[in-house]
Order: C-alpha cells, then structure tokens, then sequence
C-alpha cells in the first residue's frame, strides 16, 4: 500500500507541476518554486484523499469528479485548495512592487486559506443538509435493518459486493462493474470489502426517511410493477424478491402484501405503496 500512495503522490505532484505552468507560470525560471507550489498543494489538499483511497488514482478522479456526499469534505478540501491557489496568482503581476508578489507567495498562502475556507464551508453545510443519525426512532431504526437484511441475503451481518450487485440487478438498476466498485469504495469506510450495518446506515439513511417526489414513487413503483398492471402482486413481490436471494414462502409474501393491502384486493395499489415513505 505505502509504494502505491507514494506513486501516487509523485504523479499528482508532477500533474500539479504541468497544471500551474500551463497557466501561466514561469516555465525555464523558478522551477523549485513552482515545484514547492506543486508539493505543497498536492500535501494539504490530496492526503486525506490519497490515504483514503489508498493511492489509486482512478478513485481519487471518480471522486473529485462526483457530485454525492459521500467524502464531501475531502472533495472540497482538494477543489478549494487548488482554486485558492488559482487566486492567489491574481495579485502577482499587478503593478504594487511588494516584497509578497514574489512568486509564489501569495499562492501558497491563498492556497491555505482555500482549504480552510473549504473545510469549514463544507462542515457547516454538511451540519443543515445531513440526516442526523443520532435522532432514528424506534421504527425508523427497525425499516433500516429490515431494508440492510434485504441485501445481506446470507445473514452474514455484511454485504458482499455480489450481494449488493445482485439487489441492484433484481431492482432493474443496470451499473458497470467500474460504477458497482465506486458504489462499495463510498459505503465502505473502512477498507474492508464488505459494508456493515452502520456503514449501510450511514449512506443510506439521509436519503432513505427523506420526501420522496410522485416521479420518484412512480419509477420506484415501477421496478416492482413488472407486468404494467398498475399493482404488485404477490408473484411480482416474490420474483423481486427471489432475485435478490431472499427466497421466503409464499404465505410469508403474502402477509407483506395484507399488511400494505388496505383496499383488501390482495394487491398493492401506487397508492398503498406510497404510505411507505409517509
């Protein structure tokens, strides 16, 4: 792991190097000074990504490039130190004559107060917009694990990446197997393979109790709802759920569909569906 995140850490430095002259700095001069720019911006604001990910360099770019909140603080510690760098050359040829123009002071320091302002950003946007797991009910507790159980086919107590492919599949959510290893590297905080319950909490709570839209009801509805009918019946549950690997009988399939089945037509309605996320 140690020669990987030193590889890594050599190609994002010499990735910094070419980035800052492309855009403007001294090409044949001051080389050591661009290069300690490149060192320093790569240190504070990659190595909690690069340790993170190990140092392979094709999760770094998948994260830096995604849009999700998961290592929201590290991704914006990156982005925020490079832009803050990018400010920083905005005083440099202007016409002051101070000691502080020098290149490339005022990058070095614009670049430290980018990564601070990132994080502390991050963190409070992070404190409004985040479900706050400390506050579950009771039942909202027992839904999770409940949902958790579904995916750990095999009562191991973890999910396995064939597991989690195989619910994706039996849902009708196609991904590669490239999206399906960036989807197991965000749920699995600790590096170990598989995703625990509290991992599987963590991600998956915040959007789990959220409002869900009609559309999204619908579309969800529509993964269940194989034949079009505008219902799920008790085969369409069981093949969903048989495809999973959650192979119950068929009386236990139809207990789950009677206690959604308010209308009593041994089917579940959109409707009925929707008191779910209530």
């Amino acid at each position: 792991m140690i020669p990987s995140i030193i590889l890594c850490y050599l190609q994002l430095i010499g990735l910094a190097y070419v980035v800052i002259v492309l855009m403007g700095a001294p090409f044949l001069t001051d080389i050591v000074r661009t290069l300690v720019l490149s060192i320093y911006i790569v240190l504070i604001g990659f190595t909690p990504i690069v340790v993170r990910y190990q140092g392979k360099v094709n999760d770094i770019y998948q994260l830096l490039m995604a849009k999700s909140k998961n290592d929201f603080l590290m991704r914006n510690l990156a982005w925020g130190t490079m832009f803050g760098a990018w400010l920083g050359a905005i005083p440099i040829p202007l016409d002051w004559d101070r000691w502080w123009q020098r290149w490339p002071i005022t990058c070095l320091v614009s670049s430290t107060m980018g990564a601070g302002l990132s994080v502390i950003l991050s963190y409070v946007w992070l404190r409004r917009h985040t479900f706050d797991m400390a506050k579950l009910t009771a039942s909202q507790e027992q839904e999770l694990r409940e949902a958790f159980d579904l995916f750990d086919s095999d009562h191991s107590g973890r999910i396995s990446r064939m597991e989690l492919k195989r619910v994706l599949q039996a849902l009708n959510i196609k991904v590669s197997d490239n999206e399906l290893q960036q989807l197991m590297v965000q749920m699995d905080s600790d590096n170990s393979g598989e995703i625990d319950y509290n991992e599987f909490k963590e991600v998956i709570g915040a959007s789990f109790f959220r409002k869900y839209s009609k559309q999204e009801l619908q579309a969800a509805f529509k993964k269940f709802d194989t034949d079009n009918s505008g219902y799920i019946t008790s085969h369409e549950l069981s093949h969903i759920l048989s495809r999973m690997g959650r192979h119950i009988s068929q009386n236990e399939v139809e207990a789950m569909v009677k206690s959604l089945d308010a209308s009593g037509d041994g089917k579940i309605s959109f409707e009925e569906f929707c008191k779910l996320f209530d």
